[in-house]
């Protein structure tokens, strides 16, 4: 309960700065390094429906030496996806409970779907969540992800095919 806590906080805290630098930034502009965050994903709801997550707009952070937080989101879709990963994560395959997918309401979503924290409703089992990091320094984290989300009624939402790349902060 006690890190789930800290895992609300953090969300909170990492929505607050993609908001606030998306503001001064338009989706698929480059930083001042040359740079383009990325993400993109295939999500595949119970209802058999496909869509596509492209973002072009991200954030890493350290918060504590606990987890590491990349969030990402895309203006143009109204989605945003928060990955976490223990502070200090390193180039290696990270799975639940050390890596945790959340996806926000969107323009096809009714509802936040979690890798951990609902269960399905037919199954009663929670999701899952696979993130590996295949390149990470002191100035940006890249890899791949996949899970299976469930929301709190249960649904069921199947990532696949992730990958994201994003600057250190």
């Amino acid at each position: 309960m006690k890190h789930l806590k800290l895992y609300s906080l953090l969300t909170l805290a990492v929505l607050v700065m993609i908001l606030c630098s998306s503001c001064s930034k338009s989706e698929g502009e480059s930083s001042e390094s040359g740079y383009t965050p990325a993400t993109s994903a295939t999500i595949t709801l119970q209802d058999g429906s496909t869509h596509t997550l492209h973002s072009s707009i991200g954030l890493a952070r350290e918060a504590s030496g606990v987890v590491l937080a990349l969030a990402f989101a895309s203006t143009s879709q109204g989605n945003l996806l928060y990955i976490t990963l223990p502070s200090g994560a390193t180039e290696k395959a990270y799975e639940d409970p050390d890596a945790r997918l959340k996806l926000y309401k969107s323009d096809f979503l009714e509802e936040i779907y979690m890798s951990y924290a609902y269960t399905g409703a037919k199954t009663n089992k929670p999701g899952n969540a696979t993130v590996t990091v295949t390149s990470r320094d002191e100035s940006h984290i890249e890899g791949t992800f996949s899970g299976t989300l469930y929301s709190q009624s249960g649904k069921k939402a199947t990532i696949t095919d992730g990958t994201f790349y994003v600057e250190m902060d």
